[in-house]
């Protein structure tokens, strides 16, 4: 058996929001105001804007028909995000 004794130096985590609705502009409204207060929270928290990588914005936008019905569904359009956070101890 062996003991070692070791210092956490970077911590690493990752988080993300999703945006759901039937109108993009909605939708893109939304979520810039998500984006904004989240980045205010971890600068409340501390966590510099250097800290944080944020991933590329998905956006999935889908209008489901059922098969041989002549009805048109609303779209769905999905936005979602999500932030990596490196924090030096």
């Amino acid at each position: 058996m062996s003991n070692a004794r070791s210092s956490l130096d970077l911590a690493s985590w990752l988080s993300s929001y999703k945006q759901v609705g039937d109108d993009l502009a909605v939708v893109y409204s939304k979520t810039a105001s998500i984006r904004k207060a989240i980045l205010q929270f971890l600068d409340l928290q501390g966590i510099k804007p250097t800290e944080i990588e944020m991933g590329v914005v998905h956006v999935v936008y889908t209008r489901p028909n059922e098969y041989g019905a002549a009805i048109s569904h609303p779209a769905v359009t999905i936005v979602e995000q999500q932030y990596l956070y490196h924090l030096k101890g």
